[in-house]
């Protein structure tokens, strides 16, 4: 749930015997190297997020706190249209630098509401209501649930072309 390591690559490099299932293609290219039977995309069920066609006027980033997701980007955006944006997610404990030096300045834009670490029907809520999702992750991301998760709701999200976003994303459509 990062970027590949090291680790990783040295683990899987002493693996090459057996079978793998990737959460994405992108996950595939970070080890190109393995035996794959497929592709399994991360889900969630549909039913649980309401598809909400009148969005309220706000955009939204819900993800980690740190470097790797680059959340600053997204306020940044918001501020430079002029567009409110309410920010979640969990402050991650190799972000706490990155959340006092990036985010915090940020917070005091009177545009930019800081929701904190919500729980499930409050993040639903925050999805299904934001005109759109802002996804600027810094890194090759195997996969982007919050896409899929605003996708459901019927809220496109803008992302980096990078890691599994455009497997994810059909531009003019989600």
């Amino acid at each position: 749930h990062g970027p590949v390591t090291f680790q990783q690559l040295d683990y899987y490099d002493h693996r090459r015997d057996l079978f793998y299932a990737s959460i994405s293609r992108n996950q595939q290219d970070a080890f190109p190297d393995l035996q794959y039977v497929g592709v399994v995309y991360n889900g969630e069920d549909p039913s649980r997020f309401p598809l909400v066609t009148k969005p309220d006027d706000y955009l939204c980033f819900l993800g980690r706190f740190d470097r790797e997701k680059d959340p600053h980007l997204a306020i940044q955006l918001a501020i430079n249209l002029g567009m409110r944006i309410k920010v979640a997610g969990k402050i991650d404990h190799q972000g706490d630098g990155y959340f006092d030096e990036e985010i915090r300045p940020l917070l005091a834009n009177p545009l930019v509401e800081y929701l904190g670490e919500l729980g499930f029907d409050d993040k639903v809520r925050l999805l299904s209501h934001a005109r759109c999702n802002l996804h600027p992750t810094g890194f090759r991301e195997p996969f982007g649930l919050t896409v899929l998760e605003a996708a459901y709701c019927g809220t496109p999200t803008l992302a980096i072309k990078r890691g599994s976003m455009p497997e994810l994303i059909e531009e003019g459509r989600t």
